[in-house]
């Protein structure tokens, strides 16, 4: 008898033992198939971020053989060198041209890429120029208070774009007055803008704001500012707030060309101005 209960005894631990043995073996293969799902969930995200970088890479790569496998023209090769070199309004420039048209296919994709570039640079420049412009340089001050006036890279701040136009002008009258020929062009510049009288970017100059620029204009090209005695021409050509002259336009394009050659520098935009007005007569 006592035989027979130590044999059963013996058989219900076995089969208590091997009960636990099964639960464990099923809780380690719950694990481990959940392991997998997880490695599974994991590679399959990691799949679809690689299908995205891909995606983004090509759209990149398209991009890019967009600007190279063209033909661009010249000034807009320029303008893309200038952005790349970290200038934000040659990045806005390129915006404008890929989202009008402007002497290039219309592309939004590339409008929005140039757009996010130029504000990127804004962010970063417009430290340097508040300290140049704390320096006395009043051209950094005129750029500042536009990058206020629009909210490039900066919120909207009329009031606080109004101080920096006011000083912008103050310093480079002064500095004109001792003939300084990119004080007296920067002066011009403010004029024509008419910023001082709260003129906004798309409002057209008047009549008088034209003239007080053509005197600061025409002084800085007496200065021998090449720039100046473009806006000069510019404005007789197109007539902006002033009567057209083809006579002067000629006269003053001709004297910017003259002055950029003298500079040494290569086939300048005032020589290629000059050069079509001439064949059009």
């Amino acid at each position: 008898m006592s035989l027979m209960k130590q044999y059963f005894s013996l058989m219900l631990l076995l089969s208590m033992f091997s009960f636990c043995s099964r639960s464990k073996d099923k809780e380690q293969e719950k694990k481990i198939n959940a392991n997998n799902q997880v490695n599974k969930t994991s590679d399959s995200s990691s799949e679809v971020k690689s299908d995205k970088k891909n995606k983004s890479d090509e759209n990149s790569d398209k991009k890019e053989s967009l600007l190279k496998d063209k033909e661009l023209p010249s000034n807009v090769k320029k303008m893309l060198k200038t952005c790349k070199k970290g200038s934000p309004s040659a990045c806005m420039t390129l915006s404008k041209f890929f989202r009008r048209g402007w002497g290039v296919d219309k592309n939004l994709e590339l409008a929005a890429k140039f757009q996010k570039e130029a504000y990127s640079r804004y962010q970063k420049i417009i430290p340097i120029w508040k300290n140049n412009c704390e320096q006395g340089q009043g051209k950094f001050c005129l750029d500042l208070g536009m990058a206020l006036r629009d909210g490039l890279g900066v919120k909207i701040d009329k009031d606080k774009a109004m101080e920096f136009f006011k000083k912008a002008f103050s310093i480079s009258k002064k500095k004109c007055e001792e003939k300084d020929a990119e004080a007296c062009n920067n002066c011009g510049r403010i004029m024509q803008m008419g910023v001082l009288a709260g003129r906004g970017r798309k409002e057209k100059p008047k009549g008088a704001e034209v003239k007080k620029a053509l005197k600061y204009y025409k002084q800085a090209c007496e200065y021998k500012s090449s720039r100046a005695c473009y806006s000069v021409g510019k404005l007789y050509r197109d007539g902006i707030g002033i009567s057209k002259s083809r006579e002067k336009a000629l006269e003053f394009f001709n004297k910017a060309c003259e002055l950029d050659k003298a500079k040494k520098r290569k086939n300048p935009f005032s020589c290629r101005v000059l050069q079509k007005m001439k064949e059009r007569k």
